[in-house]
């Protein structure tokens, strides 16, 4: 097993992108019993007063997330300490890129899209369902789901 890393994953408001991958990434961890990887979310506009979408309850009850208690999530703004800690900093969007460059140079080096560091280079961002109707949250959990299963392999094997 490689040594204990931090993935830290990034979107907009933390309320659901990267909520659920840091939920799934916890689930994996348990299931799979891995020890060396820890896990954390935030967002570029996040604010502590931003409410979770309904759809992310029920999207962790499908997916048996018991890892993450979502009642006490609070939406939390990308800064300097947490991408000190972090050793790899996922991202759903170039425009996240955009703002960790323009904020935090110093960090961009460990910072990647989702999706392409999972291995997926067409269409490589993940889009903010915000607003659409449920069966959009599903078809980008699904997303985040494969490219959360592809990685935690990829970093403990």
């Amino acid at each position: 097993m490689k040594q204990t890393k931090t993935i830290l994953y990034v979107c907009n408001g933390n309320v659901f992108r990267s909520v659920f991958a840091e939920g799934y990434t916890l689930h994996l961890l348990a299931k799979y019993n891995i020890d060396s990887i820890k896990v954390y979310s935030c967002g570029i506009i996040a604010e502590e007063d931003f409410c979770l979408p309904e759809s992310i309850k029920k999207l962790f009850k499908l997916y048996n997330i018991k890892e993450k208690d979502l009642s006490k999530h609070i939406p939390t703004r990308i800064s300097q300490p947490l991408l000190e800690i972090s050793d790899l900093v996922l991202v759903m969007e170039n425009k996240q890129l955009d703002f960790i460059y323009k904020n935090f140079k110093e960090f961009f080096d460990k910072c990647y899209l989702l999706k392409k560091f999972a291995g997926f280079f067409s269409q490589p961002e993940i889009f903010d369902p915000i607003g659409q109707p449920e069966s959009v949250y599903l078809q980008v959990a699904e997303e985040i789901k494969i490219c959360v299963e592809i990685i935690i392999k990829k970093l403990v094997y």
